[in-house]
Protein backbone atom coordinates (compact mmCIF):
# COMPACT_ATOMS: atom_id res chain seq x y z
CA UNK A 1 0.00 0.00 0.00
CA UNK A 2 3.02 2.36 0.05
CA UNK A 3 2.14 3.98 -3.29
CA UNK A 4 -1.37 4.81 -2.10
CA UNK A 5 0.12 6.65 0.88
CA UNK A 6 1.78 9.04 -1.59
CA UNK A 7 -1.54 9.77 -3.35
CA UNK A 8 -2.58 13.32 -4.16
CA UNK A 9 -6.23 12.24 -4.42
CA UNK A 10 -6.73 12.50 -0.66
CA UNK A 11 -6.42 15.40 1.80
CA UNK A 12 -2.98 15.54 3.44
CA UNK A 13 -4.39 15.22 6.95
CA UNK A 14 -6.40 12.11 6.07
CA UNK A 15 -3.37 10.51 4.41
CA UNK A 16 -1.15 11.24 7.40
CA UNK A 17 -3.70 9.92 9.88
CA UNK A 18 -4.21 6.81 7.75
CA UNK A 19 -0.50 6.12 7.57
CA UNK A 20 -0.20 6.49 11.34
CA UNK A 21 -2.97 4.00 12.15
CA UNK A 22 -2.80 1.55 9.21
CA UNK A 23 -0.41 -0.89 10.85
CA UNK A 24 -2.67 -1.24 13.91
CA UNK A 25 -5.90 -1.86 11.99
CA UNK A 26 -7.74 -5.17 12.19
CA UNK A 27 -8.38 -7.11 8.97
CA UNK A 28 -11.89 -5.74 8.38
CA UNK A 29 -10.80 -2.18 9.18
CA UNK A 30 -7.87 -2.54 6.80
CA UNK A 31 -10.23 -3.60 4.01
CA UNK A 32 -12.21 -0.42 4.57
CA UNK A 33 -9.02 1.63 4.71
CA UNK A 34 -7.82 0.11 1.42
CA UNK A 35 -10.99 1.26 -0.33
CA UNK A 36 -10.47 4.79 0.98
CA UNK A 37 -6.90 4.77 -0.31
CA UNK A 38 -7.45 3.14 -3.69
CA UNK A 39 -10.84 4.47 -4.82
CA UNK A 40 -11.75 7.62 -2.86
CA UNK A 41 -13.76 9.18 -5.70
CA UNK A 42 -16.06 6.15 -5.97
CA UNK A 43 -16.37 5.82 -2.19
CA UNK A 44 -17.42 9.48 -1.93
CA UNK A 45 -20.57 8.61 -3.93
CA UNK A 46 -21.44 5.40 -2.03
CA UNK A 47 -23.84 4.90 0.83
CA UNK A 48 -22.37 3.25 3.91
CA UNK A 49 -24.28 0.08 3.02
CA UNK A 50 -22.74 0.03 -0.47
CA UNK A 51 -19.25 0.67 0.91
CA UNK A 52 -19.61 -2.12 3.46
CA UNK A 53 -20.87 -4.55 0.81
CA UNK A 54 -18.01 -3.65 -1.55
CA UNK A 55 -15.43 -4.48 1.10
CA UNK A 56 -17.28 -7.39 2.66
CA UNK A 57 -17.33 -5.73 6.09
CA UNK A 58 -19.99 -4.43 8.45
CA UNK A 59 -21.30 -0.86 8.39
CA UNK A 60 -19.95 -0.16 11.91
CA UNK A 61 -16.47 -0.96 10.56
CA UNK A 62 -16.68 2.08 8.30
CA UNK A 63 -17.90 4.21 11.19
CA UNK A 64 -14.93 3.07 13.29
CA UNK A 65 -12.38 3.76 10.57
CA UNK A 66 -13.89 7.21 9.95
CA UNK A 67 -13.61 8.06 13.64
CA UNK A 68 -10.05 6.76 13.81
CA UNK A 69 -9.24 9.14 10.98
CA UNK A 70 -10.61 12.06 12.97
CA UNK A 71 -14.14 12.34 11.55
CA UNK A 72 -17.41 12.17 13.48
CA UNK A 73 -18.69 9.46 11.19
CA UNK A 74 -18.97 8.12 7.64
CA UNK A 75 -20.88 11.15 6.33
CA UNK A 76 -18.08 13.51 7.34
CA UNK A 77 -15.50 11.20 5.76
CA UNK A 78 -17.44 11.26 2.49
CA UNK A 79 -17.63 15.06 2.57
CA UNK A 80 -13.86 15.28 2.95
CA UNK A 81 -13.35 12.89 0.04
CA UNK A 82 -15.70 14.91 -2.18
CA UNK A 83 -13.92 18.16 -1.35
CA UNK A 84 -10.59 16.54 -2.14
CA UNK A 85 -11.72 15.67 -5.66
CA UNK A 86 -12.31 19.33 -6.54
CA UNK A 87 -9.36 20.90 -4.74
CA UNK A 88 -5.75 21.27 -5.86
CA UNK A 89 -3.01 19.87 -3.65
CA UNK A 90 0.71 20.41 -3.69
CA UNK A 91 2.83 17.43 -4.70
CA UNK A 92 4.29 15.57 -1.74
CA UNK A 93 7.82 14.28 -1.44
CA UNK A 94 7.94 10.46 -1.56
CA UNK A 95 8.53 8.74 1.77
CA UNK A 96 11.38 6.77 0.20
CA UNK A 97 13.16 10.00 -0.76
CA UNK A 98 16.38 8.91 0.95
CA UNK A 99 16.51 5.70 -1.08
CA UNK A 100 16.81 7.72 -4.28
CA UNK A 101 19.97 9.49 -3.11
CA UNK A 102 23.36 8.05 -4.02
CA UNK A 103 27.06 8.83 -3.88
CA UNK A 104 27.03 10.44 -7.32
CA UNK A 105 24.45 13.09 -6.41
CA UNK A 106 25.43 16.73 -6.08
CA UNK A 107 25.82 17.38 -2.32
CA UNK A 108 23.89 20.65 -2.57
CA UNK A 109 20.99 18.84 -4.26
CA UNK A 110 20.96 16.33 -1.40
CA UNK A 111 20.90 19.17 1.13
CA UNK A 112 18.04 20.80 -0.78
CA UNK A 113 15.95 17.61 -0.66
CA UNK A 114 16.58 17.10 3.05
CA UNK A 115 15.58 20.70 3.76
CA UNK A 116 12.40 20.25 1.72
CA UNK A 117 11.64 17.03 3.62
CA UNK A 118 12.09 18.88 6.91
CA UNK A 119 9.75 21.67 5.81
CA UNK A 120 7.17 19.10 4.74
CA UNK A 121 7.41 17.38 8.13
CA UNK A 122 6.59 20.73 9.79
CA UNK A 123 3.56 21.25 7.55
CA UNK A 124 2.44 17.69 8.26
CA UNK A 125 2.88 18.24 11.99
CA UNK A 126 0.53 21.21 11.79
CA UNK A 127 -2.05 18.93 10.13
CA UNK A 128 -2.02 16.24 12.81
CA UNK A 129 -1.20 18.03 16.09
CA UNK A 130 -4.40 17.92 18.12
CA UNK A 131 -5.41 21.23 19.75
CA UNK A 132 -7.12 19.66 22.77
CA UNK A 133 -4.26 17.26 23.44
CA UNK A 134 -1.68 20.04 23.15
CA UNK A 135 -3.59 22.52 25.30
CA UNK A 136 -4.27 19.83 27.89
CA UNK A 137 -0.56 19.05 28.05
CA UNK A 138 0.26 22.72 28.61
CA UNK A 139 -2.21 22.92 31.49
CA UNK A 140 -0.77 19.77 33.06
CA UNK A 141 2.77 21.17 32.82
CA UNK A 142 1.69 24.49 34.31
CA UNK A 143 0.35 22.74 37.38
CA UNK A 144 3.10 20.14 37.70
CA UNK A 145 5.05 19.78 40.93
CA UNK A 146 7.73 17.83 39.10
CA UNK A 147 8.33 16.93 35.44
CA UNK A 148 10.25 13.96 34.04
CA UNK A 149 11.50 13.96 30.44
CA UNK A 150 12.59 10.61 28.99
CA UNK A 151 13.66 8.99 25.74
CA UNK A 152 16.16 6.37 24.60
CA UNK A 153 18.47 6.23 21.60
CA UNK A 154 18.49 9.51 19.71
CA UNK A 155 15.13 10.37 21.31
CA UNK A 156 17.13 11.16 24.44
CA UNK A 157 18.40 14.28 22.62
CA UNK A 158 14.83 15.59 22.52
CA UNK A 159 14.21 14.67 26.16
CA UNK A 160 17.44 16.36 27.26
CA UNK A 161 16.57 19.49 25.28
CA UNK A 162 13.22 19.63 27.06
CA UNK A 163 14.91 19.14 30.43
CA UNK A 164 17.33 22.01 29.86
CA UNK A 165 14.63 24.40 28.63
CA UNK A 166 12.22 23.76 31.51
CA UNK A 167 15.00 23.65 34.08
CA UNK A 168 16.24 27.08 33.00
CA UNK A 169 12.83 28.60 33.70
CA UNK A 170 12.73 27.16 37.20
CA UNK A 171 10.63 24.03 36.74
CA UNK A 172 11.66 21.06 38.88
CA UNK A 173 12.74 18.45 36.31
CA UNK A 174 14.34 15.03 35.98
CA UNK A 175 15.93 13.23 33.05
CA UNK A 176 18.35 10.35 32.53
CA UNK A 177 19.83 8.25 29.74
CA UNK A 178 20.04 5.20 31.99
CA UNK A 179 17.01 2.86 31.73
CA UNK A 180 17.28 1.85 35.40
CA UNK A 181 17.50 5.47 36.55
CA UNK A 182 14.49 6.34 34.41
CA UNK A 183 12.43 3.71 36.22
CA UNK A 184 13.70 4.89 39.60
CA UNK A 185 12.86 8.50 38.82
CA UNK A 186 9.43 7.53 37.48
CA UNK A 187 8.76 5.67 40.73
CA UNK A 188 9.30 8.93 42.63
CA UNK A 189 6.55 10.74 40.71
CA UNK A 190 3.10 11.22 42.18
CA UNK A 191 -0.30 12.71 41.42
CA UNK A 192 0.23 16.24 40.16
CA UNK A 193 3.52 15.36 38.48
CA UNK A 194 3.99 14.95 34.72
CA UNK A 195 6.05 12.40 32.81
CA UNK A 196 6.85 13.33 29.18
CA UNK A 197 8.13 10.48 27.00
CA UNK A 198 9.54 10.68 23.49
CA UNK A 199 9.43 7.67 21.14
CA UNK A 200 8.88 7.86 17.39
CA UNK A 201 7.57 4.29 17.17
CA UNK A 202 5.88 4.30 20.57
CA UNK A 203 7.26 0.79 21.03
CA UNK A 204 10.51 1.33 22.93
CA UNK A 205 10.52 -1.23 25.74
CA UNK A 206 12.32 1.11 28.15
CA UNK A 207 10.09 4.09 27.37
CA UNK A 208 6.88 2.09 27.71
CA UNK A 209 8.10 0.64 31.03
CA UNK A 210 8.86 4.14 32.31
CA UNK A 211 5.42 5.34 31.23
CA UNK A 212 3.78 2.40 32.97
CA UNK A 213 5.65 3.10 36.20
CA UNK A 214 4.81 6.81 36.13
CA UNK A 215 1.15 6.01 35.50
CA UNK A 216 1.08 3.54 38.40
CA UNK A 217 2.39 6.31 40.67
CA UNK A 218 -0.45 8.61 39.64
CA UNK A 219 1.50 10.99 37.39
CA UNK A 220 0.06 12.46 34.21
CA UNK A 221 1.69 10.72 31.23
CA UNK A 222 2.37 12.61 27.99
CA UNK A 223 3.75 10.89 24.90
CA UNK A 224 5.32 12.43 21.81
CA UNK A 225 5.07 9.77 19.12
CA UNK A 226 4.31 9.20 15.46
CA UNK A 227 1.76 6.45 16.12
CA UNK A 228 -1.43 7.30 18.06
CA UNK A 229 -2.35 3.65 18.70
CA UNK A 230 1.10 2.47 19.78
CA UNK A 231 1.67 0.86 23.21
CA UNK A 232 3.10 4.13 24.54
CA UNK A 233 0.19 6.20 23.25
CA UNK A 234 -2.35 3.81 24.75
CA UNK A 235 -0.73 4.31 28.14
CA UNK A 236 -0.77 8.11 27.93
CA UNK A 237 -3.17 10.75 29.20
CA UNK A 238 -2.12 13.06 26.38
CA UNK A 239 -0.71 12.09 22.98
CA UNK A 240 1.14 14.65 20.86
CA UNK A 241 1.39 13.07 17.43
CA UNK A 242 4.04 13.82 14.83
CA UNK A 243 3.79 12.87 11.16
CA UNK A 244 7.23 11.83 9.97
CA UNK A 245 7.24 8.89 7.57
CA UNK A 246 10.49 9.39 5.67
CA UNK A 247 12.17 6.01 5.22
CA UNK A 248 15.94 5.66 5.53
CA UNK A 249 17.12 4.55 8.93
CA UNK A 250 16.20 4.92 12.56
CA UNK A 251 18.21 8.14 12.62
CA UNK A 252 16.33 10.13 9.95
CA UNK A 253 16.32 13.73 11.15
CA UNK A 254 12.79 14.78 10.20
CA UNK A 255 11.22 12.82 13.04
CA UNK A 256 13.43 14.51 15.65
CA UNK A 257 12.84 17.97 14.19
CA UNK A 258 9.09 17.48 14.66
CA UNK A 259 9.58 16.34 18.25
CA UNK A 260 11.88 19.28 19.02
CA UNK A 261 9.30 21.70 17.61
CA UNK A 262 6.67 20.22 19.92
CA UNK A 263 9.02 20.65 22.90
CA UNK A 264 9.77 24.25 21.92
CA UNK A 265 6.04 24.95 21.55
CA UNK A 266 5.31 23.49 24.99
CA UNK A 267 8.17 25.47 26.52
CA UNK A 268 7.07 28.82 25.06
CA UNK A 269 3.41 28.16 25.95
CA UNK A 270 4.24 27.33 29.58
CA UNK A 271 6.67 30.25 29.82
CA UNK A 272 4.09 32.76 28.58
CA UNK A 273 1.19 31.38 30.62
CA UNK A 274 3.25 30.76 33.75
CA UNK A 275 3.62 34.45 34.55
CA UNK A 276 6.52 36.33 36.09
CA UNK A 277 7.80 33.39 38.14
CA UNK A 278 8.98 31.44 35.10
CA UNK A 279 10.07 34.51 33.16
CA UNK A 280 12.15 35.85 36.05
CA UNK A 281 13.74 32.43 36.60
CA UNK A 282 14.64 32.23 32.91
CA UNK A 283 16.14 35.72 33.04
CA UNK A 284 18.28 34.72 36.04
CA UNK A 285 19.44 31.56 34.25
CA UNK A 286 20.35 33.49 31.11
CA UNK A 287 22.23 36.06 33.18
CA UNK A 288 24.19 33.31 34.94
CA UNK A 289 25.14 31.70 31.63
CA UNK A 290 26.71 34.92 30.38
CA UNK A 291 29.75 34.04 32.50
CA UNK A 292 30.46 31.11 30.17
CA UNK A 293 30.53 33.31 27.06
CA UNK A 294 33.72 34.84 25.65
Amino acid sequence: MDNEFESNALPAQLLLNMRAIYGQLKRAERSAADLILTDPAHLAEMTIAEAAQTCGVSQPTFVRIARRLGFEGFAQLKSALKEAQSGERDARLPSDLYQHMNAGDDPYAIASQIIKASIQSMEDLLCVLDREQFNGTVEALLGARRIGFYGVGDAKIVAESAYHKFNRMGAVCDTSNDPDVQLVQASQLAAGDVCVLVSHSGRSRTTVATARRAREMGATVVSITNYPYSPLARMSDYVLTTASFMEHSGEVITKRISELVIIESLFISVLLRGGERYQQALARSNEALVENKL
